[in-house]
């Protein structure tokens, strides 16, 4: 009879937690990401050890209820630059770094000038702060009551802002490093009128440049990450995963990176 009111009890704990997921999976991720001891990351599937009584529950279809966040009640709040890790880079830093970059008059020259930078920017997270994304993703938006595309990067950055609000806990994707938003606020792929990216036609670079630019500042940004790492990057396609910078560059540093400890891909 004891044994028999345990498992139900266990039964009913294993419902309320599917439950909590399926209404406010955010918090499941950064409950695994913060308390637990060890995950492993599997296609759809998250394995869960450490603190469970059960010793592990398996959530099956993970990227299922990532479709399911309420997207339209997280409130966008502005969020501070990261001041905490012995920044290489400070607001009179990038103002300077700025304008030296606008004295600069070849293309030959500003390549060279961001891809020095790319690797020497501060773009360091302390422990479980790192957030990665890629591509879009399909989310219930309670304000129109129907699934609304949004693209990863604006997914991460509200679940940050959320996290920040309700939990004091802080989270940064690549662009909200002190490095990285300097590099951000260049713009270079933004589309002008001329149909022209601002890497073309203000810094005189080509594709393969501004790429490479890019890839060296988030390839740094994996190197740096540690402990519990979320990454909104579960729906791209087969086909364009080797197209992107999560899928193709910072995922297989994170897993060579010894620091990081969960990866938790949705």
């Amino acid at each position: 009879m004891f044994l028999k009111d345990a498992a139900n009890d266990r039964i009913d704990s294993f419902y309320k937690m599917v439950q909590q997921i399926i209404e406010d999976p955010f918090s499941v991720v950064e409950g695994i990401g913060q308390s637990f001891s060890d995950s492993v990351e599997e296609d759809g599937i998250v394995y869960v050890t450490g603190n469970f009584a059960a010793g592990f529950v398996p959530v099956v279809g993970w990227s299922r209820y990532a479709k399911l966040a309420k997207v339209g009640d997280l409130e966008s709040t502005k969020t501070g630059i990261n001041k905490t890790n012995n920044n290489k880079v400070v607001d009179d830093d990038t103002e300077k770094l700025t304008k030296e970059l606008k004295k600069l008059q070849t293309p030959k020259e500003k390549e060279e000038f961001l891809l020095q930078k790319s690797k020497t920017l501060d773009v360091s997270t302390e422990k479980n702060q790192a957030i990665f994304y890629a591509g879009r993703i399909q989310a219930f938006d309670s304000k129109i009551g129907d699934m609304k595309t949004t693209s990863a990067r604006e997914l991460a950055e509200r679940y940050a802002d959320s996290l920040l609000k309700e939990k004091a806990i802080t989270k940064l994707t690549l662009e909200r490093t002190p490095g990285g938003k300097w590099m951000d606020d260049l713009k270079l792929y933004e589309i002008l009128p001329n149909e022209q990216r601002r890497f073309e036609v203000e810094y005189g670079l080509t594709w393969e440049q501004a790429d490479e630019i890019w890839s060296v500042l988030s390839s740094r940004f994996a190197d740096n990450a540690s402990g519990a790492i979320t990454a909104f990057a579960k729906n791209v396609p087969e086909k364009i995963k080797p197209r992107t910078i999560f899928w193709s560059t910072e995922l297989p540093r994170l897993r060579k990176n010894p620091n990081v400890t969960h990866i938790n891909i949705r």
